[in-house]
């Protein structure tokens, strides 16, 4: 007979009051939500105009990925209680919808196609959400069970409450970070502005006629803007310095709660892919959203990327984290931090640059390191992503391994 888990292992009353009410909250704002944004949604179809189908059709997709937070918040809620109540259900290691996971991504090219087919037609507000979020599901799910196929957690709870607290605290709390930073910014850019009365008043003229400006106007405006000394720099330390930092920092938030439990590395490894997963669906359907119908496509294949970067760096501070716990060098997290924000940061450069080069393209004569690097960037974020997948692979081998049998397999205890 297996040895029961230990007592360090057991879920604390704290922790599952913490996850039930994380979780109860998860449920009640994500169909407070859905029901919201899917009113506006119906409101907007109202207009009649393609403007209107399009707003649509965004609200709509904002409103099946509130429903979604609030499915998924479900069974923390049901597994909470059950564990504060002294009843916990042990957890299954993962692995078994990785087949069905690897067929989903060899069918996810023939989704997306017919998504995009989908984007212009008149009820494209009805089809496109549900299409948007097993699009964006399916990859995450894939990465997901790459990483922590054959490890488990000791309680489902300990999943599902995870869960909840990455999707109803750690992504809020990123976003009102992130929102302060942008405002304090923009309050010291409005100073600068102000004291610069030529380009206040360029900027007036340039937002009075935004509405009807042509858009080689604008562009060669921009293209003049990101030519400028310094301004490219700056962008670059705000989306490439500030935002991983910040993101990095409080993406392992959940994992917090387990102090004092002695997760193993193999545990943490699994709760930071875990956190780091729940963080790029929000950020993806949030992205996705915004441009629903409106030639999405592009943004779709891009966020792949984007996820498995979130998975992988918050994997690697939860990995550190658990050693640090088991009496590892708390000199470990730093450098697993410090190595997750420069993989970030890397990853931000070269899609700012992407982003930058295909839109307002650089002249090489003010700004030539970057316009040369521009050109490599979809080559240096396709080699990231690899690198990215491989590391998961990889990790999750080596954990599987060195793992004790108990984190690894069902536990023999019944709730």
């Amino acid at each position: 007979m297996t040895d029961s888990p230990s007592p360090a292992s057991m879920p604390s009353s704290w922790q599952s009051v913490l996850f039930l009410i994380f979780s109860s909250l998860g449920v009640l704002l994500g169909l407070g939500g859905a029901a919201v944004l899917a009113f506006l949604g119906l409101l907007a179809l109202t207009a009649g105009e393609t403007a209107g189908v399009q707003q649509a059709t965004g609200a709509m997709s904002l409103a099946a990925a509130a429903l979604l937070v609030a499915v998924v918040c479900l069974p923390g809620v049901v597994h909470s209680y059950r564990t504060w109540r002294g009843r916990p259900q042990p957890m299954r290691a993962l692995g078994r919808w990785l087949p069905a996971l690897t067929l989903g991504m060899l069918l996810w090219p023939l989704l997306i196609t017919v998504y995009s087919a989908l984007e212009k037609v008149a009820v494209a507000w009805l089809l496109l959400p549900p299409l948007l979020l097993v699009g964006a599901l399916v990859p995450l799910l894939w990465f997901l069970h790459l990483g922590a196929h054959g490890l488990a957690l000791e309680w489902e709870s300990d999943w599902w409450g995870t869960i909840s607290t990455s999707l109803v605290v750690t992504m809020p709390l990123i976003l009102i970070v992130e929102v302060g930073l942008f405002v304090i910014l923009g309050l010291v850019a409005m100073a600068w502005i102000a004291a610069r009365p030529d380009l206040a008043q360029q900027l007036r003229e340039l937002l009075s006629t935004l509405e009807t400006v042509d858009p080689r106007v604008l562009e060669a405006y921009f293209q003049d803007l990101f030519a400028q000394p310094g301004v490219i720099t700056l962008t670059l330390l705000l989306v490439a310095g500030a935002i991983p930092l910040i993101e990095e920092l409080l993406k392992p938030l959940a994992l917090w709660t387990f102090v004092g439990r002695r997760i193993t590395p193999a545990q943490g490894f699994l709760l930071g892919v875990l956190s780091g997963a729940c963080f790029a669906l929000l950020e993806n359907l949030s992205a996705l959203s915004g441009i629903a119908g409106m030639g999405s496509l592009p943004t779709l294949i891009g966020r792949l990327g984007t996820g498995l970067l979130h998975m992988t760096t918050t994997g690697l501070i939860g990995w550190a984290l658990a050693a640090a716990w088991q009496g590892g060098s708390p000199w470990r997290v730093v450098g697993a931090y410090l190595l997750a924000v420069a993989l970030h940061g890397l990853w931000n450069t070269f899609g700012l640059l992407l982003g930058i080069g295909t839109l307002f393209p650089l002249p090489e004569s003010t700004a030539s390191p970057l316009a040369h690097l521009s050109n490599f960037a979809p080559i240096i974020l396709g080699l990231l992503g690899v690198l990215n997948l491989i590391f998961i692979t990889a990790a999750n081998r080596y954990l599987r391994r060195s793992a004790t049998p108990s984190t690894t397999s069902v536990s023999p205890l019944k709730g």
